[in-house]
């Protein structure tokens, strides 16, 4: 129990097959270390943050560190299939009632809500449902944890979205003890420019952002995803669904993209190809009532879309077609590069 890694890896070595990646250990010993704490853990599809949220729970239970777990999830079939792995696991996981004992009780055991030995109990929230008054003897909730709360169709409607917000806000989150520490946990993708996620995200004291790859390309959990698996799985999506699910990045077609991440551009030599789009704009004049003239280069590889160099500026037609030769001088010849114009007339 000193050493909660060690302590999962033992007790759930059918879940925890592969080696944790650095970012799971830290996230582990961040929640657990803080006895009132509000976290959001934003990770990739496949980088396990509901498994390792399971983790952290049922270690906070069993070591009774905490006494009530509220589940909530988008509906309520959705919070019983996300308890679901623990129920399973109270009933039927061996090493658990070697250390433990038997942690079933007589008396309601239901797919939505159970109390096991160990004292703690746990109950399964569907949104908008009716919360006050939730308590475990004397015990408030002192976990309160949201999975899979947004939903697509929800976050294309802010009233929607505003009122499970606000459900969250005035009807859950005050479940809690005043005077009791309280762990506030949250796990989701950023599907939305605007979801409860991102909401959640900017009040919590850590923000978990770890998307399918790092800044460099490379997969944040070698030890489970390899590139040529993470290859085939974008090979089969689009980019907005890529970007959506793996990268944290919602992309809605015709919007700005606001949340751009610097980084290290790659060799040129390893992009298969190049492209360099230019705006010539209609004027040719560099005063401030003039049009901005724009020229980048850009390349995608291992799935990351860079923007690499370019120019923008209010300048004369000779300079704009003057930057499409200094871009190629910069390349260099490392790798093929398709010249774009758009065609403004």
């Amino acid at each position: 129990e000193e050493d909660p890694i060690a302590w999962i890896t033992y007790f759930f070595p059918k879940y925890a097959k592969y080696e944790f990646a650095p970012f799971h250990v830290r996230a582990i010993r961040r929640i657990i270390e803080h006895d009132e704490w509000y976290e959001v853990l934003s990770w990739s599809r496949e980088l396990a943050k509901s498994t390792v949220a399971m983790f952290i729970c049922m270690y906070l239970a069993l070591t009774k560190r905490k006494k009530f777990f509220v589940l909530a999830s988008a509906t309520i079939d959705s919070a019983k299939r996300l308890l679901a792995p623990y129920k399973i696991n109270f009933e039927s996981n061996p090493r658990i009632r070697q250390f433990y004992g038997s942690q079933m009780t007589l008396g309601q055991w239901t797919d939505g809500e159970f109390t096991a030995k160990c004292g703690a109990k746990f109950f399964a929230l569907g949104a908008g449902s009716a919360p006050r008054g939730a308590r475990n003897e004397d015990i408030r909730p002192d976990v309160i944890y949201m999975d899979d709360f947004d939903t697509d169709e929800d976050c294309r409607n802010p009233e929607t979205l505003k009122k499970k917000w606000d459900w969250f806000e005035a009807s859950l989150y005050p479940t809690r003890s005043i005077s009791e520490p309280t762990l506030i946990l949250w796990c989701g993708n950023i599907i939305a420019k605007d979801c409860c996620i991102r909401r959640a995200g900017e009040k919590a004291r850590h923000w978990d952002i770890v998307n399918i790859r790092d800044k460099n390309g490379r997969s944040t959990w070698p030890a489970k995803n390899t590139e040529e698996q993470i290859d085939t799985v974008l090979s089969n999506i689009s980019t907005k669904s890529a970007q959506a699910e793996y990268f944290n990045n919602p992309v809605s077609e015709g919007t700005i993209f606001k949340y751009l991440p610097f980084g290290k551009v790659p060799s040129l030599r390893k992009f298969k190809f190049l492209i360099l789009y230019g705006d010539p704009a209609y004027s040719d004049s560099r005063k401030k009532a003039s049009s901005t003239k724009a020229l980048w280069l850009i390349g995608k590889y291992k799935g990351v879309y860079y923007i690499i160099k370019g120019f923008l500026a209010r300048e004369l037609n000779a300079t704009f077609i003057g930057w499409y030769f200094d871009i190629m001088d910069y390349v260099g010849g490392k790798t093929n590069v398709y010249c774009y114009m758009e065609n403004n007339k």
